[in-house]
């Protein structure tokens, strides 16, 4: 498995405790963390980015909603050492996008609304389709209920 080193400086305040009162030393600390690093989910972000500049709109939407699927929780970068789960960034990319939100939502407004009908009769399936349909109408009726 690969991983990703990122290097996060962290302040930390040290509060010193003197007789004559308290004095605040602020020292800058180096903390590595390792982000686990997820090859089909880098894959599924670099296709769905490619068909949508070939402007394969249906296609990119598909490969977009594949990650918050499967992948919803993997950690994408959103710029040097600055990381989001993928549902949360293919949420970003689509919303920027006026044609691929239109073509999302042409693919799955029906599904999301079959999802919302099924998960009325079972409500704890409510988050679910929250979750894998927020871009439609349907999932953001879901929030509600």
């Amino acid at each position: 498995m690969n991983l990703h080193l990122c290097h996060i400086i962290v302040a930390v305040t040290i509060a010193v405790c003197s007789g004559t009162g308290l004095s605040r030393d602020l020292r800058l600390a180096a903390v590595k963390l390792y982000v686990e690093d997820s090859p089909a989910t880098s894959e599924l972000v670099e296709q769905a980015q490619r068909l949508r500049q070939q402007n394969r709109l249906a296609e990119a939407a598909r490969a977009y909603q594949k990650i918050i699927e499967q992948y919803p929780y993997k950690l994408v970068p959103l710029e040097e050492g600055l990381y989001t789960s993928a549902a949360r960034w293919v949420r970003r990319q689509i919303r920027a996008d006026p044609s691929l939100l239109a073509a999302y939502r042409q693919s799955y407004e029906p599904i999301a609304r079959r999802k919302l009908v099924e998960a009325k009769q079972v409500p704890a399936d409510l988050e679910g389709v929250v979750a894998k349909f927020s871009l439609c109408q349907a999932g953001l009726d879901a929030a509600l209920h």
